[in-house]
């Protein structure tokens, strides 16, 4: 039976990895439930989102000096 994703607004972090943990679903559906949400819900809340869905200047131009 699959996971229904529509609990995991009512569950707390914890849950949530338990849930992972069991296998029940990944971190990628996680994430893209609740980015699917802000995106919906509150749009100030997605454009805040999307700055941070961009990779960072360390993973593109290596460590700082």
């Amino acid at each position: 039976m699959a996971f229904d994703l529509s609990i995991l607004s009512d569950l707390d972090l914890t849950d949530i990895l338990s849930c992972m943990e069991r296998g029940e679903i990944t971190s990628q559906e996680v994430y893209q439930y609740f980015r699917n949400r802000s995106q919906e819900l509150n749009t100030q809340l997605n454009a805040f989102v999307q700055i941070y869905d961009q990779p960072s200047n360390l993973e593109t131009n290596g460590v700082l000096k």
